[in-house]
């Protein structure tokens, strides 16, 4: 019963997302939330990443429906940074150039959250009835 009611308020959630254009390139590194709508990039080498976070609205809603944000992480050698959330938001234009870093030791993750005005609550964006992707957009590698 909690699920099915946490899902209706997802998709409630997701229907009131408002029309965003935003050119999305094919990305080199990329990962989708799981259930819960968290996020893992894995294998990463030292340095400052920009991250993106972009959730798409579901087949059924009308028109290219997108919300998306962006966060800054730094992460040194053999790192695994947790809770490093990113709260989605509507009409958020950004302009995506995904990169690969590279192999490495290093991992950060969180969860992507969307706080609805309507029901004045934030939600997890899960990949399950939303298509969510968390994406490297810049990278800078560690100097020594």
């Amino acid at each position: 019963m909690i699920k099915l009611k946490r899902n209706f308020l997802l998709l409630l959630a997701v229907a009131s997302l408002v029309i965003s254009v935003v050119p999305i390139a094919g990305a080199l590194y990329e990962t989708k939330t799981d259930d819960e709508g968290v996020y893992t990039l894995s294998n990463l080498p030292p340095g400052t990443y920009a991250i993106t976070a972009i959730a798409f609205a579901p087949k059924w809603v009308p028109g290219d429906v997108k919300a998306m944000r962006e966060i800054n992480v730094t992460l040194r050698e053999e790192e695994h940074l947790n809770n490093k959330n990113i709260m989605v938001e509507m009409n958020k234009k950004l302009n995506t150039i995904l990169i690969d870093p590279g192999e490495g030791t290093g991992a950060i993750s969180g969860k992507v959250l969307f706080d609805n005005p309507y029901l004045k609550m934030v939600i997890p964006v899960p990949s399950k009835l939303c298509e969510t992707k968390v994406v490297i957009t810049r990278y800078e590698c560690e100097r020594r």
